[in-house]
């Protein structure tokens, strides 16, 4: 997976937490894929402003924990360099690295610098750091994985023969070396799984938002499928003694835990009397077309439709809401996503 894509994934996540994103479009891949905790993506994040003190052997510990990558000199995002006492990280939510100056342990200067000339630019006061991979272990997280990748391997002994496994073994061997190292290469994604009781989805990020399944049947077909070709993939590792058995690489359709409470079905065709069908149509607003909008309106009602209208501006709110007193048509208010549940004609705005 390029920087790139896991660089606006972060990015996302973190928007999504702090109330900065308010829509999210995603695909199965990216709903149904393994996360860290919502309270251990926030832990791995930091906050420095000028006359802070910290531990600069320790933070940058925690920076390789976080999924930095710690070079001599920073030339790409999701990198930090330290030198003496000036500490170089280049966060995603930035489009210049950060240049972190210490007198001592407290924090002298932060400023933004190019990249190219490594010059200094913009002096902030304080800067935000985000984490540099959504594939984050805490001590106890990386303490049950380690137990349960040699749990299974001792399982798969009884099925493998001798040079397979001991090849398996070797191989494991060096994958647990490079999560206590906190080295989280792509490869070594698939044993998150085995966390399954302390991972989150992207819909654990966002429960206080409706969610909207577009064309439910062929959402559960792509899941299915992603499915099958990561158990078809990791069924052939193991058979050639390459993985460990028993791993995931995503959560199933059934799996994800949606909140009910805010949660949209549309499908391609109604299926039921009961489905909500939703029929779109611009609403024209120039003066001499008050009678098209109120002949819509009644045209739906009289087949017994219920009616979301929603508005752009308050402008265009008062001016219904006008039009609608004046027809006698009783209506409501609606919050976001919600619809009229006492009368035919709900407003939003």
């Amino acid at each position: 997976m390029s920087k790139e894509m896991s660089a606006n994934r972060i990015y996302t996540l973190d928007s999504i937490l702090n109330g900065k994103t308010e829509v999210i479009i995603a695909n199965i891949s990216a709903i149904s894929r393994f996360l860290p905790e919502k309270s251990l993506f926030l832990d791995s994040s930091f906050s420095f402003k000028i006359g802070q003190t910290i531990d600069l052997k320790s933070l940058k510990l925690q920076l390789v924990r976080a999924g930095y990558t710690q070079v001599n000199k920073i030339d790409q995002s999701l990198q930090f360099a330290s030198r003496g006492d000036i500490l170089d990280i280049y966060s995603v939510n930035y489009d210049d690295p950060i240049r972190i100056e210490l007198f001592d342990n407290e924090i002298e200067s932060i400023r933004l610098f190019d990249l190219a000339t490594q010059s200094s630019k913009e002096k902030v006061e304080k800067v935000n750091i985000l984490p540099a991979n959504d594939f984050i272990l805490s001590d106890e997280d990386l303490k049950v994985i380690t137990n349960r990748i040699y749990e299974q391997l001792e399982k798969d002994k009884e099925v493998l023969n001798p040079t397979d496994f001991s090849n398996l073994r070797d191989m494991v061997d060096n994958d647990v070396s490079e999560l206590i190292e906190f080295q989280y290469t792509p490869r070594l994604y698939r044993y998150y799984s085995l966390l399954d009781d302390r991972l989150c989805s992207l819909l654990d990020y966002t429960k206080e938002y409706t969610t909207v399944l577009v064309d439910e049947a062929s959402i559960k077909a792509s899941s299915e499928m992603l499915e099958e070709e990561f158990f078809s993939f990791l069924q052939e590792l193991f058979e050639n003694g390459k993985s460990i058995s028993h791993l995931k690489m995503c959560y199933s359709f059934d799996e994800l835990r949606f909140n009910r409470g805010n949660l949209i079905h549309t499908s391609l065709l109604q299926s039921n009397e009961k489905d909500i069908v939703f029929n779109c149509k611009n609403i024209p607003f120039e003066v001499s077309k008050d009678s098209d909008v109120i002949n819509i309106i009644h045209n739906y009602v009289n087949q017994n439709y219920l009616v979301n209208i929603s508005l752009s501006s308050k402008q265009h709110l008062n001016s219904i809401i006008d039009l609608l007193n004046v027809s006698h048509i009783p209506f409501e208010m609606v919050k976001e996503y919600g619809l009229a549940n006492k009368h035919q004609v709900g407003l939003s705005i």
